[in-house]
């Protein structure tokens, strides 16, 4: 089989493990929030730098650098606000993602081992982080594609010095800075890795030269920023206050610093069982070959570099780790690279060996494609909750002000849910004084007289009814 061939069986797994939640309705919390924010601005509602969620939580959304939100609502703008749109611009991170891991594995692998350029992609695509992250829209899907570019041209400044190379990995670098934050500048880490496991020829002098370069071409299109929009600035010094500071202070989602280490080694599980396969294979076969054990610790370092940071807050989630998962892949993927020569030439050697892997690709893509048609439009995830906002948006209609119990406020998802499908605000500061109000179903409190409950046949909330109040809607984005 070809590489190609193990590259689509690869996306032949990954497909078919997606297919459940990848087109079906409803996503991670987090994964709602970037997609209403997105939807907002590409309709009018906030600005580059002065991003909006709701009227009355995150007016200023400033919780993290803005340019993954503004790329994403790019295709909001084009294609309209179906659900699938967030789906759709994560596949296509995915695939960019995947492309560019293939492109540095043929710039950066020996010659005996080039053609492999299936094995990363593969270890990769079935990472279980990977595939999870595909279906609920994490900004860390857009930054992949900025630290791998970065690492690539990096590699091509390596094997040729060429300081265009560098300043367009540095802008790339910048640019991850502007999708997620410093977490993605750890592939600065790449050249001093380089030099210090011997790939390629620079001296530390050079490593030391090169990489104030790469520093250098992330200040510059930072500067640039700064002057033709003021108000970056203040959008990042919020970012600052939000995001890093407050989670180093106060940042309390996990008991144990070490919670991102464990979350890491669980990660590893498909390399690790390739690794032992290709071990077996190996010691059963004559002509087993060393390790690339250079290419392994250079690209596992990195990794390293990419996870270790988040140690420093409390305020962690296994996700925060996507940006580093491609690099590991690339370190198993050389570790194994020279004894799969083994098994690919066994399989090539063998009809029926050759025959099955088809046959399962093919199987295992019509299962993904079914799958996919199957779920697709299908509530996978908060099925109560999405349901009961759909009728409420059918009967309220969109762009409402919504009142909510001030006990409710917290229910993040029911924000991200209503702004998402039908720029709903929900207002806890007044119950009861918009014309419409929701509360919970097990709320037994008595409702205020001349009021009404809407019978829309809700699961988990009740829409209470003020028929002497008009309709609030909103018409801009509120400052």
């Amino acid at each position: 089989m070809s590489n190609k061939a193990f590259i689509l069986l690869g996306f032949s797994i990954f497909a078919c493990i997606c297919a459940p939640t990848l087109f079906s309705d409803g996503m991670f919390m987090d994964g709602v929030i970037y997609a209403s924010v997105s939807q907002n601005l590409a309709n009018g509602f906030g600005t580059p730098f002065d991003l909006h969620q709701s009227q009355f939580l995150s007016s200023h959304f400033q919780g993290h650098p803005p340019l993954a939100i503004w790329l994403e609502s790019l295709f909001f703008y084009v294609f309209g606000s179906s659900f699938l749109i967030e789906r759709f611009y994560s596949l296509l991170t995915y695939l960019v993602s995947g492309f560019i891991i293939h492109k540095i594995w043929k710039i950066a692998a020996p010659i005996e081992v080039k053609e492999f350029s299936f094995l990363p992609v593969f270890i990769w695509l079935v990472t279980p982080l990977v595939f999870w992250g595909a279906s609920n829209n994490m900004l860390e899907n857009t930054l992949t594609i900025f630290v791998l570019g970065a690492v690539f041209f990096m590699l091509k400044h390596l094997r040729k010095r060429s300081y265009l190379n560098l300043i367009i990995a540095g802008v790339l670098l910048f640019c991850g800075f502007m999708s997620k934050g410093f977490v993605g500048f750890f592939p600065l880490a790449f050249l001093g890795l380089a030099w210090i496991f011997k790939f390629g020829t620079l001296k530390f002098k050079e490593v030391l030269f090169d990489s104030i370069n790469l520093v250098l071409w992330i200040i510059i299109p930072a500067g640039i920023m700064f002057m033709v929009f003021p108000q970056s600035l203040e959008s990042l010094e919020a970012y600052l206050n939000i995001q890093v500071l407050d989670s180093i202070k106060n940042g309390n989602k996990v008991n144990s610093r070490w919670f991102i280490i464990g979350k890491m080694v669980l990660e590893f599980i498909p390399g690790v069982a390739l690794f032992l396969l290709s071990f077996f294979i190996g010691k059963m076969k004559e002509g087993f070959k060393g390790l690339n054990l250079k290419f392994f610790l250079l690209f596992f370092s990195l990794g390293l570099c990419g996870v270790f940071p988040i140690m420093v807050t409390l305020k962690q989630s296994g996700f925060y780790i996507i940006p580093a998962l491609p690099f590991f892949a690339l370190g198993f993927a050389f570790l194994i690279a020279n004894k799969w020569k083994i098994l690919t030439g066994l399989i090539n050697n063998s009809k029926k060996a050759t025959l099955i892997l088809k046959y399962t690709t093919v199987a295992l893509l019509c299962l993904s494609i079914g799958g996919s048609v199957y779920f697709s439009g299908k509530i996978g995830r908060d099925k109560n909750q999405l349901n009961d906002v759909y009728k409420v948006i059918e009967h309220t209609g969109s762009h409402e002000i919504i009142g909510i119990k001030k006990s409710m406020f917290e229910e993040w998802s029911l924000h991200a849910y209503f702004q998402r499908y039908g720029f709903i605000s929900l207002d806890p500061k007044n119950p009861f004084a918009r014309k419409y109000t929701l509360i919970p179903k097990t709320d037994n409190t008595e409702i205020p007289g001349g009021l009404e409950i809407v019978d829309i046949n809700l699961t988990a909330y009740k829409l209470v009814l003020n028929p002497n109040l008009e309709v609030s809607k909103i018409t801009q984005a509120f400052n």
